[in-house]
């Protein structure tokens, strides 16, 4: 069984049989928290944010105590249930958590309620209804339509821009972003493989920020035209979120994609590829 260096840690792998091990050797394992003020539950549901949550997983850690309304650390602060419903598309997980205690007052931080943070895939929508409906907070307004028509390209374009995007990646990285393209399946093993990059790297007091796209989101821009790039602050710190996000898109733009950010820091960096796709051809 693999190591791990604390239950959020192992939670946030999904390893149900290491949590056990854990707060069986120490039940008050339960309630430790890591830097981000994240406890176990925060990351067993945050690990995967494509449906594959454990949920075996979260029923252990709820009906083994791990405090249901912990609200994590920094600018944007959360409860696991604004995890919930931020990362799992399954209304039985957001139900059984508010079944078992989940305060709904939680889904409100910052002046932001989850219902207008929750992402636009539709898998994420039955959850955005369920928590419009318990709270009575509206459901936001639809999107505006795309920028560009949806586009499928083929192989060897999509091999062109793949290299495009590595080698713009490679400019953020130089400007101080910790960049990986194509990184893994989840948001949360991402965020896990952007600091595991950050640690190997001999000057790392010069990064403040990372950006990523997941294999999910990858797979979506091949088969629709727009790539969804997620980032972050390295620093606990997230007043400089929105200067990052500039940057992010200036640079890219520079290295000839359309790229564009809409001001929100819930919302992703939009790089539309229907314009470098055109430009190949030329």
């Amino acid at each position: 069984m693999p190591k791990y260096s604390d239950i959020c840690a192992a939670a946030r792998a999904g390893n149900l049989a290491a949590v056990q091990d854990m707060v069986q050797a120490d039940p008050q394992a339960v309630f430790t928290t890591n830097k981000y003020g994240f406890n176990g539950l925060h990351e067993a549901l945050a690990a995967d944010n494509c449906g594959n949550v454990n949920f075996e997983l979260v029923r252990f850690l709820v009906h083994a105590g791990c405090p249901i309304n912990q609200i994590s650390k920094g600018s944007h602060p959360r409860s696991p249930l604004w995890i919930a419903a931020e990362f799992c598309p399954d209304t039985e997980i957001v139900q059984f958590l508010i079944d078992n205690g989940a305060d709904l007052a939680t889904l409100e931080s910052d002046g932001r309620h989850v219902v207008d943070c929750i992402d636009n895939l539709q898998e994420q929508k039955a959850v955005q209804n369920l928590l419009s409906k318990l709270t009575g907070h509206p459901l936001p307004e639809p999107p505006p339509p795309p920028k560009y028509p949806e586009q499928r390209t083929d192989t060897a374009t999509w091999r062109k821009t793949t290299a495009a995007i590595k080698k713009a990646f490679a400019q953020l990285e130089r400007a101080g972003i910790i960049a990986i393209p194509n990184a893994s399946y989840t948001v949360g093993e991402c965020i896990a493989e952007c600091f595991d990059k950050l640690e190997q790297q001999p000057d790392r007091s010069r990064f403040t920020g990372y950006c990523f796209y997941t294999e999910p989101n990858k797979n979506r821009a091949r088969e629709f035209g727009c790539l969804y790039l997620n980032y972050g602050m390295i620093a606990e710190d997230e007043s400089g979120i929105a200067e990052l996000a500039g940057n992010i898109v200036s640079l890219l733009q520079q290295q000839g994609f359309d790229a564009e950010w809409s001001g929100n820091p819930d919302d992703c960096i939009n790089v539309w590829l229907q314009p470098f796709y055109a430009a190949l051809k030329d």
